[in-house]
């Protein structure tokens, strides 16, 4: 059974130094005792199904907070929490919700089981359910007409009217932008942060000026490489700031346009020409040239780097394209060790980037990004009472960042998830394409669900 107790102890994880959790934030407005989150103060255990969380005041997002997984004491209690993500536990997930881990081939499949003893809420009403990684989209879509796959996404817009035309049997749903897709400059000198283990922190010579990442934003054809690939299901991003949120969004705010003269002009001002006329930049003796990395087998940002690529050129920017493995492309993101790279974004269902223009260190800032005023910001707008008092301070944090560029935002993105009309009961809505997946049945294509 899963307890307060349980709970209790997953809070005195993510508030611990050594975890490092991405979601340690999550504490920071419960109780704390000279400086650090108090667990035993914050958190009360009245009986086993009974807690009490502490909080210093009121603000929108504390019940959002109150909502990280569990993580079974019994397995963990014992755990070095320096070392919690290599912990072999971690290999036989343990949970007690509708269905359990049945079987995990990495990179595989992850077959899921029926839970008999799940109370909160039922158990699975479909006895198995086979989530597979296929990493080939043409591989993915294949599997969805054939009916080997009852549910899958991403769908890609351009495969939108023949399924549409062929395939009667398969329904076509949209989901809201929550997912945003970016190029990430490395605001600072990513070797000489790792060398000095993040002591030392200076900008890049390439990307460290604003001046140099607007241009950058200018010279992309974002329109275009959206009208492309993604249609009407693209929306151009200002910031990371969702458009699911109108009360927060900034209005005023526009689109950096399509503008290669006014990106030389910047490119100028911040100290770049072609000095020996070989068509590429250079400042001091350092040419403007970097290699561009995206995750091998992602068409799209494979396309939309070629894109950039050759917009770059046009105002003497030399870029090399590099796919990489998703696995070491992530990994390799989170460590800092690409300067330039092409990858995404999913925010939650509140806001709070924290993670991403927070602490410099935190391995969600990819950019490495700084800035003290984000910074009193994103805490003015989480301490708000309400929304609607937090609005402008968001308001305020998406204008810096449209003015600092700590990397290009391209697209939001309204995800078009693909559903075999067998499987009935999906609930596909802002949550995600899983949303009560417990209720799912299968049934004739044309007929009443049925299981």
């Amino acid at each position: 059974p899963i307890t307060a107790e349980d709970v209790k102890f997953s809070y005195s994880l993510y508030g611990d130094p050594a975890v490092a959790s991405a979601r340690s934030n999550y504490v920071e407005n419960m109780i704390h005792t000279n400086g650090k989150f108090d667990v035993n103060k914050a958190i009360t255990v009245v009986n086993d199904t009974t807690i009490i969380f502490h909080f210093t005041h009121k603000y929108p997002q504390r019940l959002f907070h109150l909502n990280l997984s569990p993580i079974p004491k019994h397995i963990y209690r014992n755990a070095d929490r320096a070392t919690l993500r290599s912990n072999p536990a971690n290999e036989d997930p343990v949970g007690g919700g509708p269905y359990y881990v049945a079987k995990w081939i990495r990179q595989q499949e992850i077959t899921l089981a029926s839970n008999e003893r799940c109370k909160l809420p039922a158990p699975g009403v479909l006895e198995n359910v086979v989530a597979r990684v296929i990493t080939e989209p043409t591989t993915r879509l294949t599997e969805l007409k054939k009916g080997t796959v009852d549910l899958m996404w991403p769908v890609y817009p351009e495969d939108v009217d023949e399924l549409q035309r062929d395939y009667p049997d398969i329904r076509l749903e949209t989901l809201p932008p929550r997912g945003y897709e970016y190029i990430g400059w490395a605001n600072i000198d990513f070797d000489q942060y790792r060398e000095s283990n993040g002591k030392k922190i200076v900008p890049h010579k390439l990307f460290g000026d604003k001046r140099v990442r607007q241009a950058l934003t200018y010279a992309i054809d974002r329109y275009s490489i959206m009208k492309a690939k993604l249609k009407e299901y693209g929306e151009i991003a200002v910031s990371d700031i969702s458009p699911i949120f109108r009360w927060a969004l900034n209005n005023e705010l526009k689109p950096y346009p399509y503008n290669p003269d006014y990106a030389q002009e910047l490119l100028s001002k911040a100290g770049w020409s072609d000095t020996d006329g070989d068509g590429i930049l250079d400042k001091n003796g350092v040419k403007f040239e970097f290699t561009l990395h995206y995750n091998a087998g992602n068409k799209r940002r494979e396309y939309a780097c070629t894109v950039a690529q050759e917009n770059l050129k046009q105002v003497g920017i030399k870029v090399k394209i590099e796919a990489v493995d998703p696995v070491v492309f992530f990994d390799k993101i989170g460590n800092k060790e690409l300067d330039a790279f092409m990858a995404g974004f999913s925010v939650g269902l509140a806001i709070d980037p924290t993670d991403r223009w927070g602490d410099i260190h935190n391995p969600f800032n990819n950019t490495g990004f700084s800035h003290p005023r984000v910074d009193e910001l994103i805490n003015l707008a989480l301490h708000s009472d309400s929304n609607a008092e937090a609005a402008p301070f968001w308001k305020d944090l998406q204008f810096i960042l449209h003015q600092e560029q700590p990397c290009t935002f391209m697209y939001w993105i309204k995800d078009i998830v693909g559903v075999n009309r067998r499987l009935k009961n999906t609930n596909i809505n802002v949550l995600g394409p899983l949303d009560r997946m417990w209720e799912w049945r299968i049934g004739d294509p044309q007929g009443y669900a049925t299981y």
